[in-house]
């Protein structure tokens, strides 16, 4: 569990951006903060995948980790991610987690090789995920997650392990 505090407390990265809209994004960040460290302390399946994001991150943390010029894992795709991982239902599975090499957090639900479901997480919070489902295929963004997992993404998960 010290892996998951640690990332946690990995400091928000700089950014150049100035104004009102930019400290907005950094008090909304600051504030995801204390969400992650409540969530650490309940579910040991959100623990579990709370474990696997913090450990995902930190073996990607800097550029060129896959030797093709990988962006280092998002700090903040990650905060996304972990609000997502707080609102999935409690019979939802546990997704394989990693990190994409354009540094966002992918998070992968599979049961055979043509049932599979992925959202990859950004750092402005768009979800965007794609789906195979036998013959059928689905896939989409969604910009705002807000306080419940967007339907088609919930919708997704629970096709694979229907």
């Amino acid at each position: 569990m010290s892996v998951c505090i640690d990332v946690v407390r990995l400091p928000h990265p700089n950014s150049s951006a100035v104004g009102d809209e930019a400290k907005e994004i950094q008090r909304e960040e600051e504030s995801i903060d204390e969400e992650i460290l409540g969530a650490v302390l309940s579910g040991a399946k959100l623990r579990s995948s709370l474990r696997a994001l913090a450990t995902a991150v930190s073996e990607r943390r800097f550029a060129d980790w896959d030797g093709y010029g990988a962006k280092p894992a998002s700090i903040s795709a990650m905060m996304y991610a972990i609000g997502l991982l707080k609102r999935l239902p409690p019979e939802a599975p546990e997704p394989d987690i990693s990190i994409d090499p354009d540094g966002e957090v992918a998070l992968e639900w599979h049961r055979a090789p043509r049932l599979v479901f992925s959202v990859s997480v950004g750092p402005l919070g768009e979800l965007t995920y794609a789906g195979l489902f036998g013959g059928s295929k689905v896939h989409g963004v969604e910009t705002h997650m807000g306080d419940a997992i967007p339907r088609a993404i919930r919708a997704g998960i629970q096709r694979v392990y229907a």
